[in-house]
């Protein structure tokens, strides 16, 4: 690849090439420009003004974009091996190619923005797959190709489009800074792993299907970060949206005694004043149902804990504690006030 694209082209591929061969004790000579040349580039492109990546530079009339440089959204970087992807080959969930109308299929070619310039599209169903809203308001998470396609007619907008999966392998390869991934079910896994070593424990679940009460119990007996599966994406949400957010909570009732969905007010009379809580609440990647005058939150009891509240506690007064905690912690600028209801 090297001598077909170019020295010039491929100087820092060449001189991490040549300086591992170094150390297997082949002697060379004559290539210590290398490390001259590659400083001098980095410093002609750091006055570069135009710094779109390659893939939107030299996008053809007519081809799909499905993720804009770097935001939130596109596809979600994760590490990893699948049986079918390696050296420019990446996967993806079969979820992710239904919603997408079959246009991705395994071997459909991308132009990706890092770590490398291409790649060919196979598939992987235990990464995670989309997370859309649908036309009545509702938001799910797509979990199998079957589901994406019956909901297709249905989709609004996909929030999420899933992970794209790529080997730590290819990532070398390209001679590409390490890209920080997002917290998934392995790096969880790992941490978990580390504190069963020290107990002697043996933890033989399957790391996919752990349930929040599962997840809570082996973060407060273990301190680790709680199960990934049941955080959600609040560094996606700006703190005004937070703050409407805990307001619609204070105005939340149970579904039942038994605590097992949360059901907020979403009548026509308060979706305007609500709306931004409602697309945090979207942007949170949170699903819910819409029905009728209400939106309903199965994920009730991870959210909450992801907040900090008990479920058997008071919510309006463990709402009213954080609205007070936060206040004293950031400046917040904003023409709407979260009224503090104690009930």
């Amino acid at each position: 690849m090297i001598f077909s694209e170019g020295l010039a082209q491929k100087a820092a591929k060449g001189l991490r090439l040549l300086k591992g061969i170094k150390e297997k004790g082949i002697k060379s000579t004559g290539w210590d420009f290398l490390d001259q040349y590659i400083i001098l580039h980095k410093k002609r492109e750091k006055g570069t003004t135009d710094m779109s990546p390659t893939y939107i530079k030299d996008l053809v009339a007519g081809r799909p974009v499905f993720g804009h440089p770097s935001r939130s959204g596109g596809f979600r970087f994760r590490y990893g091996r699948s049986r079918v992807n390696g050296f420019s080959a990446a996967s993806i969930h079969p979820a992710t190619m239904g919603i997408s109308n079959d246009f991705l299929s395994t071997g459909t070619q991308l132009k990706i923005e890092k770590p490398t310039k291409g790649c060919v599209v196979t598939v992987c169903d235990s990464i995670d797959g989309p997370i859309v809203k649908l036309k009545d308001g509702s938001v799910k998470r797509v979990l199998t190709y079957e589901e994406s396609k019956r909901l297709y007619k249905d989709i609004e907008q996909i929030l999420y489009f899933g992970d794209i999966l790529f080997p730590l392998g290819d990532v070398m390869n390209r001679n590409y800074e390490l890209l920080k991934p997002g917290y998934v079910e392995e790096w969880w896994s790992l941490e978990l792993g580390k504190k069963f070593e020290i107990t002697g424990e043996k933890f033989e679940e399957n790391i996919r299907e752990i349930s929040i009460e599962r997840a809570m119990e082996l973060s407060d007996k273990y301190s680790v970060p709680l199960h990934p599966r049941h955080i959600f994406f609040w560094n996606q949400i700006s703190k005004e949206d937070f703050f409407w957010l805990l307001d619609w909570l204070q105005n939340a009732g149970w579904r039942s005694e038994k605590k097992d969905a949360l059901i907020l007010p979403y009548h026509k009379s308060v979706r305007d004043k609500f709306k931004e809580a409602k697309r945090a609440l979207e942007i949170l990647g949170i699903e819910h149902d819409v029905v009728f005058d209400n939106v309903i939150v199965e994920e009730a009891q991870a959210l909450l804990a992801n907040l900090g509240i008990e479920v058997n506690g008071n919510l309006k007064e463990q709402i009213a504690k954080i609205v007070l905690e936060q206040k004293k912690y950031m400046r917040w600028e904003h023409t709407h006030e979260v009224k503090i209801d104690f009930g």
